[in-house]
C-alpha cells in the first residue's frame, strides 16, 4: 500500500480538486491521510461530501506548519511506502504506478522524477530534469534545490530512520533541507527521466513570499554550511553567498546583501564576479542598489 499525505490549510476547492487527481492514478491500492492545519474555512465539510473510504482526515487544533503536518501524517501511515502532495498540486495519471515498479528488484530508498512547474505568479512554464540527482545525488544537492517531496515516492522505513532530518525552521524551503540533510547518509535513489509532477506556484503557494523564502535559503546554507564545503569546496560555498546576497538585495535587505557579498568574497578571493560585487557595495547605497540590480541578472 501507499501511503499518500497531503498537508493542507484553508484552501478547500484547490484540496478537492487534487483528490480527484488522485483518484485518476492506475495505482489503487492507497489511503489518502489529509492533515488539516488548522483550517477555518469548509475544508472538514467538502472532505465528508466526497465519501471516499480511502481517505483519513486529521485535524491539527493548532497551525503546526507544512512539516510538522507530513510528521503526523507520516506517523499515521499504513503504508510501506509514502508519497507526500500539497494541497494545489497534481500527479500526472500513472506516477505512483511508474516509480512502484521502481523498487521492485532494487533496493532503493527512494524515486525521484522530473516534473513540471506552473509558476503562475510570474505567468511561466517550465520542466525541471532530475537525472543529476540520480546519477551524484549528494554532490547535485549541495549546488542546486532539485526534487519536491511531491515528486518523490519513499520507502516509509526509510523515513522514519530519517525523521530527524525534517526541519520546520526550513519552511518554506524545507525539501533541500531534508534532501541535504539525508545525503549524509547515501541515500539510494533513482531517477524516472519523465514529467510524473505538476507544481503550481501562485499566490498562495508558501514559496510566493519572496523574503521568507531567503530566509529559508539563509538558514538551510548556514546550517549546512561545513558540509557544503566538504563536498563542493570553497568555490561552491561561495556562489551559495553570491546567489543569497542577491537575493537579500531584490528582498531590499542592503545589511545581509552586504554580508553575503563579504562571505562570498572570503571563501573565494579571485573570483572576479565577487571582487566587482564588493566593490560596488562601498558606492552609496542609491547607487549602489540600481548598478547591482542592473547587473545581477549577468552575474550570477
Amino acid at each position: 500500500m501507499i501511503s499518500i499525505i497531503i498537508p493542507t490549510y484553508n484552501n478547500s476547492k484547490q484540496l478537492i480538486n487534487t483528490i480527484h487527481s488522485i483518484s485518476n492514478q492506475n495505482y489503487d491500492n492507497i489511503e489518502i491521510i489529509i492533515i488539516d492545519d488548522a483550517s477555518t474555512d469548509d475544508t472538514k465539510g467538502q472532505i465528508e461530501k466526497l465519501k471516499n473510504k480511502k481517505i483519513k482526515y486529521y485535524y491539527n487544533v493548532d497551525n503546526l506548519g507544512t512539516t510538522q503536518s507530513r510528521l503526523r501524517g507520516i506517523k499515521h501511515a499504513s503504508g510501506e511506502y509514502v508519497a507526500f502532495l500539497d494541497h494545489d498540486d497534481f500527479w500526472i495519471n500513472d506516477k505512483l504506478t511508474i516509480q512502484y515498479e521502481c523498487f521492485k528488484n532494487k533496493k532503493l530508498d527512494f524515486v525521484i522524477s522530473n516534473y513540471i512547474v506552473n509558476d503562475l505568479v510570474n505567468n511561466n512554464h517550465y520542466e525541471r530534469n532530475m537525472n543529476a540527482f540520480g546519477e551524484d545525488f549528494k554532490y547535485n544537492i549541495i549546488r542546486n534545490p532539485g526534487p519536491f517531496f511531491q515528486c518523490c515516492l519513499f520507502k516509509k522505513e526509510f523515513l522514519l530512520n530519517n525523521i530527524d532530518s525534517f526541519d520546520n525552521q526550513s519552511e518554506p524551503s524545507e525539501d533541500w533541507d531534508f534532501f541535504i540533510s539525508i545525503s549524509k547518509i547515501n541515500p539510494r535513489v533513482e531517477n524516472i527521466n519523465i514529467n510524473l509532477f505538476e507544481w503550481n506556484l501562485n499566490d498562495n503557494s508558501q514559496s510566493s513570499d519572496y523574503y521568507k523564502e531567503t530566509c529559508a535559503i539563509e538558514y538551510i546554507i548556514n546550517k549546512h554550511r561545513s558540509y557544503i564545503k566538504k563536498i563542493g569546496g570553497k568555490k561552491i560555498l561561495s556562489i551559495h553567498y553570491r546567489k543569497l546576497a542577491s537575493m537579500f538585495l531584490y528582498s531590499n535587505d542592503f545589511r545581509k546583501m552586504k554580508h553575503y557579498y563579504t562571505q562570498a568574497i572570503k571563501e573565494n578571493k579571485l573570483s572576479i564576479k565577487n571582487i566587482i560585487l564588493n566593490i560596488i557595495c562601498f558606492m552609496p547605497k542609491n547607487i549602489a542598489y540600481s548598478m547591482l540590480k542592473i547587473i545581477t541578472n549577468q552575474i550570477k
